[in-house]
């Protein structure tokens, strides 16, 4: 019984001491982040123009990369999901189709990366209201309406974007859509979490996620709820084996959102990242939106 004690009180300790590590580690989460360096070593030769952007929008810093060229005829918008930051999308970048004529804009969604990355932002209209914001900011009079390519969480803003922005955008691309409150994955330990001092002991990315985490089934209660709203095209890309946001919600989909305005995509046995684990199926509807 001694010894079992004995044991439970040096794993507490190691727990704790692993909690400090990636507390103390949070400082170098910017390099979950597009950088400027990597940005330049790896487009170098395929884009004119790599630019790397910090904004204040209402009081909250906000980072962006573009890349673009001066002969592009489409705009593109990349937002992550969460945790993590805007490399999310390193793998779909490197589709060498994006360069020849494109303008692509990949953020550090509020509380991620280089955009605060520990301040947390709950609100769906928040989220949405600053990323137009931003992009109106970062285009130009002669830019074609943009496309929107969302991921898992972001999704439901980028709902929020395309109903309360709808003439300002053009097509949108939805992967693993977390879309029915009812179907919200949640796990145990996130509401353990939300308890001092384990909370200020997260690294702030994951706490920031479990914030949302939490949040989510009522921001898509009370801020997303009515989605006859939805009067854009969009394709939606969802993972069958998805054990993160059930394949269900495709479903929900179709009960509530017009035919008219979407296409759907199975990617067989897959599982919630497709950013991570089929790039090439993002980037291949990217493609065809752009050509199409």
């Amino acid at each position: 019984m001694k010894i079992i004690k004995i044991l439970a009180k040096i794993i507490f300790a190691l727990v704790i001491v692993v909690l400090l590590i990636i507390r103390w580690f949070f400082a170098y989460q910017q390099f979950f982040s597009l950088s400027s360096d990597w940005l330049q070593k790896t487009f170098w030769e395929m884009f004119a123009d790599i630019e790397d952007w910090m904004y204040t929008i209402d009081d909250r810093k906000i980072h962006a990369v573009e890349l673009s060229n001066p002969w592009y005829e489409h705009v593109a918008l990349l937002i992550h999901g969460a945790p993590w930051s805007s490399s999310d999308w390193s793998g779909v970048l490197q589709d060498e189709r994006f360069w020849q004529w494109r303008k692509i804009i990949v953020v550090d969604r509020l509380g991620y990366g280089r955009s605060w990355a520990w301040i947390s932002e709950k609100s769906i209209k928040k989220h949405s209201d600053t990323y137009m914001e931003l992009l109106q900011t970062l285009m130009i009079e002669s830019d074609p309406l943009p496309l929107i390519v969302w991921h898992s969480y972001w999704a439901t803003i980028a709902a929020k974007m395309i109903m309360d922005y709808s003439s300002k955008l053009s097509w949108g691309i939805v992967v693993s859509w977390p879309l029915s409150p009812e179907l919200e994955v949640t796990f145990p330990i996130s509401h353990i979490l939300k308890y001092q001092p384990l909370k200020f002991l997260m690294w702030p990315m994951l706490r920031v996620a479990n914030d949302e985490k939490l949040s989510h089934p009522d921001s898509l209660t009370n801020e997303v709820q009515n989605y006859t709203g939805v009067s854009k095209p969009f394709i939606v890309i969802h993972g069958t084996k998805d054990a993160l946001v059930p394949y269900g919600n495709v479903e929900y989909m179709k009960a509530r959102v017009s035919p008219d305005y979407f296409k759907f995509q199975a990617v067989e046995w897959a599982d919630h990242p497709l950013h991570f684990t089929h790039p090439e199926v993002i980037s291949e509807v990217i493609i065809w939106f752009f050509t199409e």
